[in-house]
């Protein structure tokens, strides 16, 4: 391999590696943050899947959505006298069901783990809430965005 090659790479290596250490770092971390009890505060109903979670060169203008709709809950959480908010999503396969999602969540007391030396980064402690995947920024592998 020539020096091109080499600076490719590297350059390569870095571009991936980078994001997916954190992600896989952050993931092992999650676990020894503490818990906090936190309340929906707002609830909204979607189109499609939510941004945060599917890389945007995925989905493409015209494509077939398999998921129609999502229900993303905004969530608040007191640490050291700071509310710091956060969300998450719930996918919804109509807008029945979405509409459903939407009623058992308002005022719906959750727990959370927040990272003590970052309060502000935080995620959910169940993995399913309502019998729904939760999905949240940071947490699928394929778009980790985690800086």
């Amino acid at each position: 391999m020539d020096s091109l090659g080499w600076v490719f790479f590297i350059f390569t290596l870095l571009l991936f590696g980078i994001p997916y250490t954190r992600f896989f770092l952050r993931r092992r971390n999650i676990a020894s943050w503490p818990i906090m009890s936190a309340r929906v505060s707002k609830v909204e109903i979607f189109d499609g899947v939510p941004q945060e979670y599917v890389p945007r060169m995925a989905i493409r203008p015209g494509m077939p959505v398999t998921i129609p709709y999502h229900c993303r809950a905004q969530y608040a959480y007191l640490v050291d006298g700071t509310i710091y908010p956060g969300w998450f999503a719930l996918l919804a396969k109509s807008l029945t069901e979405a509409q459903g999602l939407a009623k058992g969540l308002q005022n719906l007391t959750i727990k959370v783990k927040y990272d003590p030396r970052k309060p502000a980064d935080s995620a959910l402690e169940e993995p399913r809430i309502l019998d729904k995947k939760v999905v949240q920024s940071g947490t699928n592998p394929l778009n980790p965005t985690v800086w």
